[in-house]
């Protein structure tokens, strides 16, 4: 329940960047027309693509790609099972 009320906080103003953390659950995605940034942070790549243009993949605190959503998940999932 506190989720919820969260997102619906979250999503009811009108912020120029939102931070928005996987927990939300934030499988609606017009919110993301309110903010002029929305910084997702998760390790859901079903909602990275659902929700993403574009892609930071940070590790050990180091930006290892940065750039449109799918050419960077590739990198992401081929270093993940140690194709990359």
């Amino acid at each position: 329940m506190f989720q919820r009320l969260a997102f619906a906080i979250a999503t009811e103003i009108d912020p120029e960047i939102l931070l928005v953390d996987e927990s939300l659950n934030a499988d609606d995605a017009r919110f993301v027309q309110k903010a002029k940034a929305v910084i997702l942070v998760s390790h859901d790549i079903s909602i990275v693509k659902e929700l993403c243009t574009r892609v930071i993949w940070l590790k050990k605190g180091q930006i290892i790609a940065d750039g449109p959503t799918q050419p960077v998940l590739d990198r992401y999932w081929a270093d993940l099972h140690g194709l990359g």
